[in-house]
């Protein structure tokens, strides 16, 4: 529920176009079918530390959210790490996992526990494809106007 399937992978495709981006696993678990897929499907590697123990090393799991430019996650304890940590992070939050740490604030994509972070909430009737490529659009956007 608060995830993306593995059989919804490939609605992540539209954040895959932008090129010179480094994506960073911030998942614990097995991510190897996840890993495989993205690199035959869109060329892309997913970076993973297999020798980080995302779990239980939250000293070291906070070393490398502080290390990264964005953090694009579902509801997971990364998403609140990177949060906590002042790090520009977005929130994907598909149908059926808004809860009340994701109540409303000034605004449908506002946070009002963490100033620096972006809410993307899937609608009722948007499909996950379309909330992704909302997301895509954003990060077009943030490439544009960095300054490195």
């Amino acid at each position: 529920k608060r995830g993306i399937k593995k059989k919804d992978l490939g609605a992540l495709s539209s954040l895959f176009k932008y090129k010179n981006i480094n994506w960073i696993n911030l998942q614990y678990g097995d991510i190897q079918t996840e890993t495989k897929y993205f690199q035959s499907n869109y060329g892309v590697t997913l970076h993973s530390w297999p020798d980080l123990d995302y779990t239980a090393d939250i000293e070291n799991l906070c070393a490398l959210i502080n290390e990264l430019d964005l953090i694009i996650q579902v509801n997971n304890t990364s998403l609140h790490l990177s949060a906590a940590l002042g790090k520009e992070t977005w929130a994907l939050l598909p149908f059926g996992s808004f809860d009340m740490r994701w109540f409303q604030g000034k605004s449908v994509d506002d946070c009002p526990w963490y100033s620096n972070t972006k809410l993307f909430r899937q609608s009722y009737k948007q499909d996950l494809p379309s909330l992704i490529n909302d997301v895509a659009s954003q990060l077009r956007h943030w490439l544009e106007n960095r300054n490195d």
